[in-house]
Formats: C-alpha cells, structure tokens, sequence
C-alpha cells in the first residue's frame, strides 16, 4: 500500500510537471531562463537547508566545522552553477529546444526504467552504502529506456544513425546516474532521504534534476568537440 500511495504521489506530480516544463522549454527565451534561475535559488535553499543538517564529527573545532561548511557551500553554489548554467547554454544553441528536450527525455526515461525494472527485478544492489535502493538492473533497464528513446527522438530530428543515437543515450543515462547516485551520497552525509518536500512523490528539486545537473554540462562540453549536440 505505501508503495501504490508513493506511485500515486509520483504519477500525479509528473502529469502537472511534465507538461509545464515542455511548455517552458518550448518557449525558451525569457521565461525559460527566469524559471531556471528560480529553481536555482530553490536548490540554494535546499543545499543550505541540507548542510544544517549535517552531523559533524566530534573531534573538530568551532573554526575547523565553520571551514568545513563554507567548503560544501562552495560546492553547493559551484554544483547548481555548473547545471542550471549548462540548461540555459544549452537551450541558447540553435538547435536548443530540441537538445534540451533530448536531455530531458533521456533523464526520465532513465529515471522512470530504473524505478520500475529496479522494483520489478530487484537483484544485486548497485552502490547499497550510498543508495540501497539502486539496483545493477535497474542501472541496466534505464540505460536500454534511455537509448531507445534517444533512437526514437532521433528519427524525429533527423540526425546521427540508430546505433550512435543509441549509444549515445546510454553513455547520458550512465552521467544521470551517476548525478543521482553523487546526490544521494551527499544527502546521506547530510542524514536526510529527501533535498526537500516541494515536489509530492519526488522529494526536492535536487532530488528531481540531479540527472539533468550533470547530463547539461557533459552535453555542452561534448558540443565544443564535436561542434553540435546529439541532436543537431
């Protein structure tokens, strides 16, 4: 029963989210990067209110825990800069609706695959000191979700073949867990299970885009050596 409640949760937040963030980034412009920039600040507070949290150990000093703490806010400041920065780089290209609509799809797909092949399959965890959750299965399910929506997104812009679009979102849906598998470590250094309580069923926006906050800037900096996105 709290597994179906938690479902529910979920399904009801994605259906109001989802279609409002297409809407943002299919308008791109203004409105795209003033949200961006609000879920930034949200992040902040979240990162801050996170690190409060976090125990620290007995044999530091005043001085030593405050070094300590501005060093992880300086991670945090440098952390959301780096991501909602690439989003909005990225949205900024020629081909900008359609690349960040790829990062997005990539994301969920490999989210959504991992949750439910994870729950059905079950099996060896990937990484249980950090997120015992996670699962080599569910790993392995997001990856295939992830490059078959790439190949699927790829017929509709016409670009690269089937195998590289293929690959290639496979290669993202790795960087994706690999951003929330870094989330949960932090969270769990802060004690917490969730960034926040802002999104039903998801948790915090932390919790929410930690696959993007990584998936953007990998996207940009592969731009500068291939001179496109996967999707140009």
């Amino acid at each position: 029963m709290e597994l179906n409640d938690q479902l529910k949760k979920r399904l009801l937040a994605a259906a109001v989210m989802i279609p409002v963030a297409l809407l943002v980034i299919w308008v791109g412009g203004s409105l795209f990067n003033f949200m961006l920039l609000a879920v930034a600040v949200l992040m902040a507070f979240e990162w801050h209110d996170m690190l409060e949290k976090m125990p620290l150990p007995t044999n530091l000093d005043e001085p030593s825990a405050a070094k300590r703490k501005q060093f992880f806010l300086l991670v945090g400041a440098g952390y959301i800069t780096l991501g909602i920065g690439s989003m909005i780089i990225v949205r900024g290209f020629e081909e900008g609706f359609q690349a960040v609509l790829g990062m997005c799809l990539v994301v969920w797909a490999t989210d959504t695959a991992a949750y439910f092949v994870g729950s059905s399959l079950k099996g060896p965890k990937l990484i249980p000191q950090i997120s015992p959750n996670k699962t080599w299965s569910g790993l392995i399910g997001g990856m295939i979700a992830a490059g078959l929506v790439n190949v699927i997104l790829g017929f509709f812009v016409g670009t690269h073949g089937m195998v590289s679009m293929f690959f290639g979102g496979m290669s993202l849906a790795i960087i994706a867990q690999i951003g929330d598998v870094g989330e949960s470590w932090f969270k769990r250094m802060c004690g917490v299970k969730d960034s926040g309580t802002i999104i039903p069923g998801h948790g915090g926006l932390l919790d929410r885009l930690d696959g993007l906050m990584l998936v953007a800037p990998s996207v940009v900096l592969g731009t500068f050596f291939t001179g496109g996105t996967p999707w140009s």
